[in-house]
């Protein structure tokens, strides 16, 4: 979900960028989709070309999610005549998702639920967290990884993980803990927390009740402890069913905080016949 905006005048725009391991992005020029590309080593991406001089206003998003590689840009270059501007319109308001793959976009590409899932089939502008933000006009920051829970992540052989989003939510780096986030450059007015899907995802290896409100709100105390008294809204997942529910409910009674809203998304919101996506 990471995205650039500028303006270019000129016609013509590329970029020298690298990944790590193999990103990809979609290109939007004047708000309209216009490639999507994959980047596994350094190259250079001609974004815009044979453009009227007039200016035109480019996006590049990262759809993958930080497991899938580290980008860097180092250059963009335009022609002679070419200046890059920023971006008029920059929204007002602010919203930070903390999740896991529902978040991140997760075979939201794919159409076939039993079809694995590639990097491909990840989108994180398809995502819930991606599309509120645009139907508020928000900027937002996704702070995700798939399979992250706040205290069991999927997949684990104990009911307790050692490594959450409760630790992931103070890097800077998804897939490096030792880079910490400063965040004191950018505040959120809201904080969306939609976590617990993983966690309770095998009954037969889950946490307890008390394990688990308690690890939320360890979580709820983290986010108070860098962003100050502003609106915490827990929500559960179509995904999960009623145990989930009952549990992020009790989170927030037990916060004792008027500030942390529960929103409850039930399984009836979910058609099995047409919302997967790959991988279920």
């Amino acid at each position: 979900g990471v995205h650039l905006r500028t303006q270019i005048t000129g016609g013509y725009l590329a970029v020298k960028i690298g990944d790590t391991r193999g990103d990809y992005f979609d290109l939007f020029v004047d708000s309209k989709l216009a490639k999507t590309f994959k980047v596994s080593r350094d190259t250079v991406v001609v974004l815009v070309s044979n453009a009227s001089p007039a200016a035109h206003q480019v996006m590049l998003y990262k759809r993958t999610e930080g497991e899938q590689g580290t980008a860097t840009i180092y250059q963009f270059m335009t022609n002679k005549n070419g200046v890059l501007k920023k971006c008029p319109g920059t929204p007002i308001r602010k919203i930070e998702f903390i999740g896991n793959s529902i978040t991140c976009g997760f075979g939201t590409i794919g159409s076939d639920p039993k079809a694995l899932f590639f990097p491909a089939t990840e989108n994180s502008y398809l995502s819930y967290a991606s599309i509120v933000s645009r139907y508020f006009d928000a900027d937002y920051y996704l702070v995700a990884h798939s399979g992250m829970g706040v205290i069991r992540n999927y997949g684990d052989k104990n009911p307790v993980s050692v490594y959450t989003m409760r630790q992931r939510f103070y890097q800077t780096f998804d897939m490096n803990p030792n880079v910490k986030w400063d965040f004191s450059n950018w505040k959120p007015d809201v904080v969306v927390i939609k976590l617990g899907t993983n966690d309770l995802s095998n009954a037969k290896i889950c946490p307890t009740e008390e394990e688990f409100v308690n690890a939320y709100l360890d979580m709820i105390a983290s986010v108070r402890k860098v962003y100050g008294q502003l609106p915490i809204i827990c929500m559960t997942s179509c995904m999960s069913g009623d145990k989930l529910y009952q549990y992020v409910q009790h989170v927030v009674n037990q916060s004792n905080d008027k500030n942390v809203h529960f929103v409850g998304v039930t399984p009836s919101l979910l058609s099995l016949a047409t919302d997967f996506g790959a991988c279920y």
